[in-house]
């Protein structure tokens, strides 16, 4: 978000519409702190993402506080201290005290003793499960007793398909918390009776995140229950998925003689001995979707070493100019962490781009997304010589990245922020931003919204308490951005 924006924020903090109050919340947060004023961070956070402690208690519903907590532990704006501090509030519901206790393992915290028992001893199942797995990876004395317990109350569902939902969930809280000393704990959660087969392959590839090891008692059950091409197929995407390096013994597992699976296995094994660009190559080379959308999945879960190899793969493929079958390449999906580590990687492609349209706006569209003003750089080699979109994706990024533009730039800025150019709703909203900030007509956009930020609000079937109706995008677009009529 702009700096600019703060003002405006800070206006919506006092809106009389709970929605925009917890945006204002959130997008104070996303500027970071100003200089020299205390945000409750950790010592050493100095401009730091971070949700101010004050402004979030200050909000005046218990629904806009619990709204804007979910935010902020999905943008990743607490830190641990914060989410300590928030663990001691008295008014907090069970599953957010749950959420907030997870998310401080992962930050590599430790809830206290007295609030893990109070998660697990919870009489909502799956709350109670989070808060066995919980005293299970920290160690508390009576971890067993509450895991039974817990265990208790779900093999109690008389639904299965519920029982497997909530298995699924929790499976995956503690895979995504890194709660590793619970791995054997959601072991047994996927090995309970009746749960779905997809539930049993979707906690197969939370395990293998978590605990590999762990994980492998449950691979080698799944690839002898169903050994079905379907089956075999979809445990595959599982495997690939993860981002794990297996063994070749874990990836033969899944071979039949067919062509598909045995690449995807032969490149399986390549990753698992360090061949990463081998192995992506390999995947990205079948023109498979479900596989490529899978190998995606893996080499974000990998790192940056694994995106790469994969966005080299991509470049690769795209460059050939058959993108048949190819879904996830179109978009630039496969581009994006390329475009963000090593931008000059897709320098050579996209100035040999020529007539090429869709090779060009895939580039540039995973440059936009990088954002960095490296990607910059290599973006405005398509300048002069790019679709319509093109010109303004160039534009946009060169805009967000530098202190002053040329008059050409700003007027691309304009056509596209007033609909002249068939962007996606971010960029023309990012678009009208910077035209203002770049001709300097920000203190007008805000004077303008400040009317509609301090009105009452009208109730709307919208304007309720309910956390789904909320909007965590704090940027709409600002009243006074040209049109390429006025620009003209």
């Amino acid at each position: 978000a702009s700096p600019s924006l703060r003002p405006l924020f800070e206006r919506l903090v006092a809106s009389d519409e709970w929605s925009l109050r917890v945006d204002a919340v959130l997008g104070l947060a996303e500027l970071g702190p100003v200089e020299g004023a205390a945000s409750g961070s950790a010592p050493g956070a100095a401009g730091a993402r971070r949700l101010d402690l004050a402004l979030l208690d200050a909000l005046p519903s218990e629904t806009d506080r619990e709204t804007a907590i979910g935010a902020a532990l999905g943008l990743g704006l607490l830190d641990a201290a914060q989410v300590e501090s928030i663990l001691g509030w008295e008014d907090l519901r069970a599953p957010q005290r749950a959420l907030l206790a997870l998310e401080l393992r992962r930050l590599g915290g430790r809830p206290g003793d007295e609030v893990v028992r109070r998660i697990a001893e919870s009489r909502t199942p799956e709350v109670a499960l989070v808060g066995a797995a919980l005293a299970i990876d920290c160690g508390l004395a009576d971890a067993t007793a509450l895991a039974d317990a817990a265990f208790a109350l779900v093999e109690a569902i008389p639904a299965e398909r519920s029982r497997s939902g909530i298995v699924g969930q929790v499976v995956d809280g503690c895979s995504v918390n890194g709660l590793r000393g619970a791995a054997p704990f959601a072991a047994r959660l996927a090995s309970l009776a009746g749960i779905a087969p997809e539930v049993r392959l979707k906690a197969l590839g939370s395990l293998l995140v978590l605990d590999a090891p762990v994980a492998r008692p449950l691979l080698e059950s799944i690839a002898a229950d169903d050994r079905s091409q379907l089956g075999l197929m979809r445990l595959a995407s599982v495997l690939v998925a993860s981002g794990v390096p297996l063994s070749e013994a874990d990836w033969n597992r899944i071979r039949n003689g067919d062509r598909l699976l045995e690449t995807i296995a032969d490149a399986g094994v390549a990753i698992g001995a360090g061949d990463l660009e081998g192995g992506y190559a390999k995947l990205a080379g079948l023109r498979h979707r479900v596989t490529l959308r899978a190998a995606v999945d893996g080499a974000r879960r990998a790192g940056p070493s694994a995106e790469r190899a994969i966005g080299l793969a991509a470049l690769s493929i795209l460059s050939e100019g058959d993108r048949r079958e190819l879904g996830p390449l179109a978009e630039s999906v496969l581009l994006a962490r390329l475009a963000r580590e090593e931008p000059e990687a897709l320098r050579a492609a996209l100035a040999g781009a020529g007539s090429d349209r869709d090779l060009q706006e895939a580039l540039l569209l995973a440059l936009s997304s990088a954002g960095t003003k490296a990607a910059a750089e290599v973006a405005v080699v398509a300048r002069g010589h790019a679709s319509r979109l093109g010109e303004a994706l160039v534009a946009v990024l060169e805009a967000r990245n530098a202190d002053a533009i040329e008059p050409a730039t700003l007027e691309m800025l304009a056509i596209a922020a007033g609909g002249g150019v068939a962007v996606d709703p971010t960029i023309r909203t990012q678009a009208a931003w910077l035209w203002l900030e770049h001709a300097d007509r920000t203190g007008d956009a805000l004077r303008e919204l400040a009317p509609v930020a301090n009105a009452p609000s009208v109730p709307t079937s919208t304007d309720s308490a309910s956390p789904d109706s909320t909007s965590t995008d704090s940027t709409a677009r600002p009243t006074g951005a040209p049109t390429p009529e006025r620009e003209r």
